[in-house]
């Protein structure tokens, strides 16, 4: 199973170490519960962090032998890979340095575990050169924000001064999951490429009741408590980082859809996934969207993936990523689709959001070639 995130989401000093099992792929005992393995792909998570989906079992094909592993993708753009019934890692995973925290009390890890391949399937590292450029204003609004908030790549520390997140607390890997092919060794992973902003504010001693529901009511308010006095802490995360006229910080792609071997780590190939006609510019590649779903990939060869914001669903070659086909969908999906066979005939069905005409949202099916 995959654990989430120890609360609050940005904080931690009254929540000191690793933080044990919060943000670990754990192996139990069907029969039993008896524990079998562990790995935390996070200490002391200070970014939301949790594993956004159930991990993959997957039987990979190495130098002619099968080995029974399990895969977990996270929001920081990184495949984890295991032999299933020990928790060995299939591919090295380094305990690298990373920043510090600057928050009185905080005491963030020295530490976070790099996996050396696959490599992030995620952005996790933005410069100035990557800021977007819609207007002259929008971009020196933009500079000036890079350049006052925290930022020393990925896992910069939450601070009062602000950080930029990347990938953001949405990921990198999302609810969706991946899908893989045990016929190729192959893993396909939608990723979102987002970053956020997150900035910790300090209230004053000895709030009254109306000040602190009035903290407790803007995202966190944590009771920490010293010898005379209760500091509220607050947090304005789960902002996604954009310009003065609503546009994305960074330039696309802003999702992708990728293919790993897992028995190599090496990708065959990473495409933008999704489209913003309105921002994409002349000539250039589509810009990729945000999405929640997940891919499905069937023994017939294709791929099956919706839930970017212009409402498509798609069906990919496995092995190439070319675009077979794609529909538009009456509203958004955030689904992932399923595939099932009836008298011989495949069908693809997911479910849909609600619109204005059908506010309860439906289940849509798709009936798939003969040939």
């Amino acid at each position: 199973m995959a654990l989430g995130s120890a609360a609050y989401d940005f904080w931690g000093a009254d929540r000191k170490g690793a933080n044990l099992y919060a943000n670990c792929v754990v192996a139990l005992n069907a029969a039993t519960g008896k524990h079998i393995w562990h790995f935390q792909t996070v200490h002391h998570d200070l970014w939301d962090y949790d594993l956004p989906a159930p991990p993959a079992l997957v039987t990979i094909t190495k130098n002619g032998k099968k080995i029974d592993a399990v895969a977990q993708i996270t929001k920081q753009g990184f495949v984890f890979v295991f032999n299933r019934e020990t928790g060995t890692p299939i591919f090295p995973i380094e305990e690298r340095k990373v920043p510090a925290s600057h928050m009185p009390g905080e005491a963030a890890s020295p530490t976070q575990p790099f996996p050396v391949k696959p490599k992030p399937f995620a952005r996790q590292l933005i410069t100035e050169a990557d800021l977007s450029n819609y207007s002259p204003s929008d971009h020196d609004s933009l500079i000036k924000q890079f350049r006052s908030m925290r930022y020393e790549g990925l896992y910069s520390p939450p601070d009062l001064k602000g950080t930029i997140e990347m990938p953001g607390t949405r990921g990198g890997g999302e609810w969706g999951g991946a899908a893989f092919d045990p016929a190729t060794n192959l893993f396909y992973i939608k990723s979102t490429e987002a970053p956020d902003l997150i900035t910790m504010k300090t209230g004053s001693n000895m709030a009254s009741e109306a000040q602190a529901q009035e903290n407790a009511n803007n995202q966190f308010a944590v009771d920490n408590r010293g010898a005379n006095a209760t500091q509220y802490i607050n947090t304005t995360g789960y902002k996604t980082w954009k310009d003065p006229s609503g546009n994305p910080a960074i330039t696309p792609p802003w999702g992708t859809l990728s293919a790993i071997n897992l028995a190599t780590g090496d990708y065959v190939w990473q495409l933008p996934l999704g489209n913003d006609s309105t921002r994409q510019a002349k000539d250039a590649p589509e810009t990729g969207q945000e999405s929640k779903g997940g891919p499905i990939v069937t023994a017939g060869g294709v791929i099956f993936i919706s839930g970017t914001d212009d409402k498509k669903l798609r069906a990919f070659d496995k092995a190439s990523g070319k675009l077979l086909w794609q529909t538009t969908l009456p509203a958004l999906s955030n689904a992932t689709a399923c595939s099932y066979r009836v008298n011989g005939k495949d069908y693809i069905a997911l479910s849909i959001a609600g619109t204005s005409e059908n506010p309860s949202g439906a289940i849509m099916a798709f009936a798939l070639p003969s040939k």
